[in-house]
């Protein structure tokens, strides 16, 4: 007579549920020590970060969590000026651009302009893989240099950006609605990274209002701009893009910020992207952060005379 072992529900459920640490295939075959995959960024526009980990070495063959796998491993942070602890919580997160489930971390707190934070992931066993990141002071204290308007038609006001990290910028013009119906409207021409000046120790590049002129015509709703136009910005607001030295020397900033805080296909592509001790991955920063230098009248008087030619 033959003996079938029946689990319990309790113990099936055990059974299923996957406890996934670190063991000794952290180690690859070069001698390297890769506990965890680390990805994620600090924003201190936003009062909750996220970060995605990744069990084991970089070979792994599925970067998703498999079916029942539970990520055994704690996650903090500390802010080294003031030694400041924050333990993240942990949870499975299924991914909205795919059906993968990943592993995620979370913690509510702003990270503070000029300060630098290390990530320290620990898994059962003790072992450790950790990341450092330093957020710029990119402050009130310390905004952004614009120069005066050149002349000419073409105007164009030369910006400079302090410090290591890279930067890259976008402006936002809001004209004024002179259809009943056109509702909001908002026009945002992007620029390109600013070249590295390291003499300065800064990104540099040049904003063109007089160029983005025609831009801000085609974009904008029909009739919103006519040959008798007085004035045809409401407001405008310069946006920067900032992120860290180590990612200004990594990838371009189209790889981040990503949807849902979770890394888009192509920044886990990028394999090479180390800033992690004893693993593999990226940490580190990425904001943006609105600007304006000059009263709205005084870039209207220099833009309406250009806007009623494009249009006559």
């Amino acid at each position: 007579m033959t003996h079938q072992m029946r689990l319990s529900p309790a113990l099936l459920l055990v059974a299923l549920i996957i406890s996934v640490g670190c063991d000794s295939t952290s180690t690859t075959d070069s001698g390297e020590v890769q506990h965890f995959g680390v990805w994620g960024i600090l924003d201190a526009t936003q009062n909750e970060q996220v970060v995605r980990v990744v069990p084991g070495r970089r070979d792994r063959t599925d970067w998703a969590a498999r079916p029942g796998e539970v990520l055994r491993a704690s996650v903090q942070t500390i802010e080294v000026e003031t030694q400041r602890t924050v333990t993240w919580t942990y949870e499975r997160y299924a991914a909205t651009a795919s059906d993968e489930v990943v592993h995620l971390f979370r913690a509510r707190f702003t990270p503070v302009m000029g300060f630098t934070y290390r990530i320290v992931v620990t898994g059962e066993g003790g072992q450790q893989s950790t990341a450092e990141t330093t957020l710029p002071d990119f402050t009130a204290d310390n905004p952004p240099q614009i120069s005066a308007f050149t002349s000419g038609e073409l105007f164009t006001a030369d910006v400079f950006v302090d410090g290591p990290q890279r930067a890259r910028a976008a402006v936002i013009y809001q004209p004024f609605v002179r259809a009943v119906n056109a509702g909001f409207q908002q026009v945002i021409v992007p620029y390109e990274d600013g070249e590295h000046d390291a003499a300065a120790g800064g990104w540099r590049f040049q904003w063109a209002p007089g160029r983005d002129a025609e831009t801000l015509v085609a974009q904008s709703a029909p009739d919103t701009f006519t040959r008798e136009i007085l004035v045809p910005l409401r407001s405008y607001r310069m946006t920067l893009q900032v992120a860290d030295a180590q990612w200004a020397t990594l990838a371009p900033l189209d790889v981040w910020p990503l949807a849902d805080g979770l890394p888009r296909e192509e920044a886990v592509q990028l394999l090479e992207i180390d800033t992690v001790e004893n693993g593999y991955g990226f940490f580190g920063f990425v904001g943006r952060y609105s600007h304006v230098q000059f009263e709205v009248d005084e870039l209207n008087a220099r833009l309406t005379p250009i806007i009623r030619a494009i249009v006559r």
